[in-house]
């Protein structure tokens, strides 16, 4: 008798186990549902935030096909605020679906993945934008650098047109010249050849430098700048 009494309070304990499962599966479910909606809410803002910095990207990508130094200063400046801030709300965000995926199951977590396939779908976005915009960065910036390389190679060139008429004299089919003109053209051939060769040394210095500030350009950007200065 004892023993079937024991069985009936174990069989007892077993249902109150499985009545407690339930309600805790229960209260797990509704905060899952709770926590999903909130992720929801927060993932259509920060959706928001990205998409408006993406169109401010897309400006800057069109000029890039044409004349990258037409890139205006202030929607550069206004697009990669938007972009830190979309950034700054989504990477969060993000984080937070995805360390709540692994815990939950059933239709909740279907739910919780369609979330995180959009936030990844957002960071592409953002990502793309951000490209964008660190490509018009730089190739406004190697703009003033390949100008500054130009101006110093034009004068390398204009002291090598001097250099070039200073031997004047002795291309005129004189076979002889007054000594003291001899000694004047001579003078200035050296002064001139002189120089020319600082003005070389100048100029290889400048642009080896701008390589350097070149090579910190986005690669687009650098590539097409060092084709231009090597």
């Amino acid at each position: 008798e004892i023993g079937k009494l024991v069985s009936r309070v174990e069989a007892a304990q077993a249902k109150a186990e499985e009545h407690q499962n339930v309600r805790r599966e229960h209260e797990q479910s509704i905060a899952a549902e709770k926590l999903f909606e909130e992720l929801a809410i927060r993932l259509n803002s920060v959706e928001i935030d990205c998409e408006k910095a993406a169109m401010m990207a897309e400006p800057l990508a069109k000029v890039l096909l044409s004349e990258a130094e037409a890139v205006s200063s202030s929607e550069l400046r206004e697009a990669r605020e938007a972009l830190r801030i979309a950034q700054a709300t989504l990477a969060p965000t993000a984080r937070l679906i995805a360390g709540k995926v692994a815990g939950l199951k059933g239709a909740v977590k279907k739910r919780m993945q369609d979330l995180q396939e959009r936030a990844e779908a957002a960071q592409s976005l953002l990502d793309k934008a951000q490209q964008t915009a660190d490509e018009s960065q730089s190739r406004a910036a190697a703009g003033p650098i390949l100008r500054q390389a130009a101006a110093k190679v034009e004068e390398v060139e204009e002291v090598m047109q001097r250099m070039r008429e200073s031997e004047g004299p002795f291309l005129m089919g004189i076979e002889v010249m007054p000594a003291d003109e001899s000694t004047e053209a001579l003078r200035s051939m050296d002064q001139v050849a002189a120089e020319a060769q600082a003005a070389c040394a100048d100029a290889y210095k400048l642009i080896s430098l701008k390589l350097v500030e070149v090579g910190r350009l986005s690669e687009g950007a650098a590539s097409s700048a060092r084709r231009e200065l090597e």
